[in-house]
């Protein structure tokens, strides 16, 4: 089998990163990557299993706090973004049934894991959501590469909570196991401002739970020691452009969007 680095982002490979080989063990059965045309976004389907997805929820669960975003370099609440966070691997928190996603996201991006940012659960309830942003800060030169988004449970397009893209003209449905990915920031510091994109409001009654991987250009985290046992799998599909959109992800008509 071989695994091959998105086409897309593989140009951006340079100004002095330095890459390593990621074991392909991680992989689950169904793994497959879909390039969206004329976008430069991603889609990873099975890029978890249900059950990693279920465990990554139960061990948020109790952890959840109110989610932060970044102003004037100060962390805050704020109501541009209400949800809730829980850290799960960091300097602090290592539960290394998370090393697995590390590992997936850092092999088709082609960045050593060890550059991931600490890795949160998001949960929004009814009603809650996030504004358009972006994932990289204005002026910061050590910044997000990467971001890899996973989507830990189904949800219908009735329930909201669906991530838009309205530069890119892009409406993802949460899918659990489902994983977006894009590009935010070259090696030479230019930035991708078109990956502006939110969290719709998710309906009353509902709930949504994600996952966000970033990568940076220098190391933030210890390399693991402790690994999980790789699953049996079967993984054949290619990385390929999608002529057709996959099942949960359309276009936006004029107007859509926040």
């Amino acid at each position: 089998m071989k695994v091959k680095i998105f086409n897309d982002l593989k140009r951006y490979l340079k100004g002095g990163i330095i890459t390593e080989h990621q074991p392909v063990d991680f992989l689950p059965s169904g793994f497959t990557v879909r390039q969206i045309e004329e976008t430069g976004v991603s889609v990873i389907d099975n890029f978890c299993s249900a059950e990693e997805a279920e465990y990554l929820i139960e061990a948020a669960r109790p952890l959840l706090k109110p989610s932060r975003i970044v102003v004037n370099n100060e962390s805050v609440k704020d109501d541009y973004r209400t949800s809730s966070t829980a850290a799960l691997y960091g300097q602090l928190r290592k539960d290394k049934a998370l090393i697995p996603l590390l590992y997936r996201g850092a092999m088709l991006l082609g960045v050593p894991y060890t550059h991931v940012e600490a890795v949160f659960v998001t949960h929004y309830s009814g009603g809650e959501y996030y504004k358009k942003h972006e994932d990289f800060f204005p002026g910061f030169q050590g910044d997000r590469l990467y971001t890899v988004l996973i989507y830990l449970n189904d949800m219908s397009p009735e329930q909201g909570g669906s991530t838009a893209f309205e530069k890119l003209r892009l409406l993802v449905t949460p899918k659990r196991g489902r994983a977006i990915c894009w590009t935010n920031r070259n090696p030479d510091c230019s930035t991708h401002p078109e990956t502006t994109h939110e969290a719709l409001p998710v309906a009353e009654g509902s709930e949504k739970w994600v996952i966000q991987l970033w990568y940076r250009r220098y190391e933030l985290l210890p390399p693991a020691i402790d690994l999980p046992d790789a699953p049996e799998a079967d993984v054949t599909s290619p990385v390929a452009p999608a002529a057709e959109l996959p099942s949960g992800v359309r276009h936006l008509s004029a107007g859509m969007g926040s």
